[in-house]
């Protein structure tokens, strides 16, 4: 006997926007070198992003502290717009506890057994970490 497979939906609070720069098509002259550029546009996607290790360097000198946070989670899409790679280097809003806090996301798509139903239900799971610069003392 064949028992189906029940999936429940599930739905992640989103806690992160990613902004990924996607080119428009159009090309730009840059007014130094005269060359044409692709114009980019910038694309916000919602994300789940859990910390699960932390490492801050505090700095006498403002503006200097660094914080790098190893992170996991699903970037709340499907599937990516063409010319966006699910591995890359991106701006990043965090929204975990207290105010907001933007600084960079490294990360890389996770490659995991049965990837497809988990993209279908949650979305594309990723690992990697955030950094984060300001502050000093």
């Amino acid at each position: 006997m064949k028992f189906p497979v029940v999936k429940p939906p599930i739905t992640m609070e989103e806690n992160a926007s990613v902004y990924f720069e996607v080119p428009t098509g159009n090309y730009i002259v840059d007014p130094i070198t005269q060359n044409e550029e692709p114009e980019y546009t910038e694309l916000e996607v919602k994300a789940h992003i859990v910390e699960t290790s932390i490492n801050e360097r505090e700095n006498e000198n403002a503006g200097l502290d660094q914080k790098k946070v190893g992170i996991r989670g699903y970037l709340l899409v499907t599937s990516l717009p063409d010319g966006i790679r699910s591995s890359d280097r991106v701006k990043v809003v965090m929204r975990n506890s207290g105010k907001p806090e933007q600084g960079t996301l490294f990360f890389r798509e996770k490659i995991t057994s049965m990837r497809d139903n988990i993209v279908a239900t949650i979305g594309i799971p990723i690992e990697g970490y955030f950094q984060s610069i300001g502050g000093g003392t």
